[in-house]
């Protein structure tokens, strides 16, 4: 078994925790984040390319009708009448989903950290921390935020199977 030491060259006790500063500045940097994308979430009413969507949600559970008729997106319908269902019906219900996912595409860079590096990883999480473009986009129930979350989910899992060096059959 090997010896983990610390920066000053102590060994670690089995079981013992080792937080870096790294981390709690990705933490901070997860609370702004959150903050940001969540904080009167639901004070602006909905914009007029969100209703429609936003309307069929709520139709599917008022009315029982399953099949999303003018719901352009069905993932944002799924999820959407889910939040309806728990959350009740109003604005922020309808962006909950969306922030939340907002939200994991600023850390989406701590999947290529490998490829980036540490500090450049950090530093393009911080800049997607507070990007006006991606919180406005978070904050309304656009689905260009989940086009660019899968996106960024797909490129990094291309990556990650390249650099193993794995060839396909």
């Amino acid at each position: 078994m090997q010896n983990v030491t610390t920066f000053e060259g102590a060994p670690l006790e089995r079981g013992q925790l080792v937080i870096r500063v790294e981390w709690v500045a990705y933490l901070a940097l997860f609370v702004l984040a959150l903050v940001l994308r969540f904080a009167e979430l639901d004070s602006v009413p909905l914009t007029p390319d969100e209703t429609p969507q936003a309307l069929a949600a709520w139709r599917a559970l008022a009315e029982g009708n399953a099949a999303p008729a003018q719901a352009a997106s069905p993932l944002l319908f799924a999820l959407q009448t889910l939040a309806f269902t728990i959350l009740g019906t109003n604005e922020g219900a309808a962006r909950v989903f969306t922030a939340l996912a907002g939200t994991a595409l600023v850390f989406a860079p701590l999947l290529v950290r490998g490829l980036l590096g540490r500090v450049r990883t950090f530093l393009l999480v911080a800049l997607l921390a507070a990007s006006p473009g991606l919180l406005l986009a978070a904050r309304t129930s656009s689905p260009v935020i989940w086009a660019l979350l899968f996106s960024v989910f797909a490129l990094a899992a291309v990556w990650r199977f390249q650099s193993r060096g794995r060839t396909a059959t």
